[in-house]
């Protein structure tokens, strides 16, 4: 059986929680930005809507997910459940801080595809280094958007 991945980071960015919410909650623009996700630019980013997303790290790999928006309370948080290639919980949580925003992101997922699975016995190195690219480009990304628009 294949461990779960758990994740659990927190960030400063220097926004307020409310531009920090703007910015991420307009997913109609996220992919403009973020090129190594899709997701439905149509969904809305409100309590009991769906938002089906594929991501595409640097490998030979992507994971297609639909993430379950169950609570959402802006500027300060999301609870979702992700379903797909991936399972578990997530949680984003944006707090005011001296300096703009202390953002937390947690979450635990286990694999459901096959050959994710497979491949997470033999080389789980692998996939953590492409979840460590997603999120580390991700950051530098949000970062420059968020500076190029401040």
């Amino acid at each position: 059986m294949v461990a779960a991945f758990e994740f659990d980071r927190s960030w400063e960015f220097p926004v307020p929680p409310e531009q920090f919410w703007k910015v991420i909650s307009n997913i109609d623009e996220l992919t403009g930005w973020w090129h190594w996700l899709e997701v439905d630019p149509d969904t809305k980013f409100v309590e009991g809507n769906q938002i089906s997303a594929q991501v595409r790290p640097p490998l030979p790999y992507s994971l297609r997910f639909e993430i379950e928006l169950q609570d959402v309370q802006p500027p300060n948080r999301v609870v979702a459940h992700v379903t797909g290639d991936i399972e578990g919980p997530a949680r984003l949580e944006i707090l005011e801080s001296a300096d703009g925003s202390r953002v937390r992101i947690v979450w635990s997922m286990k694999l459901q595809a096959s050959l994710l699975k497979g491949v997470a016995l033999f080389a789980r190195p692998v996939l953590e280094w492409g979840h460590e690219w997603v999120v580390g480009t991700g950051l530098r990304q949000f970062r420059e958007h968020v500076i190029a628009n401040g």
